[in-house]
């Protein structure tokens, strides 16, 4: 019994550490070259042995075949990685905005990302298939710019059939029975009228503009 309980013994004193947590290097590429680079770049320079027994050690296995097992460990360890990163928004139902710039898309996704692990840029990042901000920022404005393009239009008939275009250039110019006779429009048809579109149609669909006519004005608004 002692024979075996010595050399046993003297195995485990002699055991060495890792100086590397592979969990925690970033390869971006699982050839075996790129994670050789990653792990000399890494190494600790008070670590009491080369690279290649790092990764011995990390395998548990001689060299030879360690290198193979840890191509496979890298591989293993980016598909655990796109399984944790996954979208946290809905993004078959999507999102509401008010405009397609960049803050305002980035703020109302960092608004509905709940308990989600990761910020708004890398759930637009992961969404949208792109790295980098710059990348993302593009990509976002135009996706929310074609979504914006497939919207169902109305025209501003729907809201009030006495309302077409002669009738709002007239509006504009202050010159139609609107700025003579309903005031602020409140307890008015025409009121009433405005509150039931914005209330239905008006969530889901986008009224033709005929805002060009106030090109030109000191103010433009209504």
């Amino acid at each position: 019994m002692r024979f075996f309980i010595v050399p046993l013994m003297l195995a485990i004193s002699n055991a060495q550490n890792t100086c590397l947590e592979f969990d925690d290097l970033v390869i971006k590429t699982c050839k075996f070259a790129k994670i050789k680079q990653v792990v000399i770049a890494n190494l600790p320079i008070d670590c009491p042995h080369t690279w290649k027994k790092e990764i011995q050690l990390m395998t548990g296995m001689e060299f030879k075949t360690a290198k193979d097992e840890i191509v496979r460990m890298c591989k293993e360890k980016k598909d655990d990685e796109k399984e944790v990163d996954n979208t946290c928004i809905d993004w078959v139902t999507g999102l509401n905005v008010n405009d397609c710039t960049y803050e305002v898309i980035k703020n109302k996704v960092e608004e509905n990302l709940g308990d989600c692990q990761h910020d708004a840029l890398t759930e637009l990042g992961l969404v949208l298939n792109k790295n980098g901000e710059n990348k993302i920022k593009n990509a976002a404005i135009g996706m929310c710019k074609n979504g914006w393009n497939s919207v169902e239009e109305s025209k501003t008939r729907d809201i009030d059939e006495r309302f077409n275009n002669k009738l709002l250039r007239n509006y504009l110019a202050g010159e139609s029975f609107l700025n003579r006779q309903t005031g602020s429009f409140q307890d008015t048809i025409e009121g009433n009228n405005i509150k039931s579109f914005h209330d239905n149609q008006a969530k889901n669909t986008k009224v033709k503009s005929f805002t060009s006519s106030l090109q030109g004005c000191a103010l433009n608004s209504m």
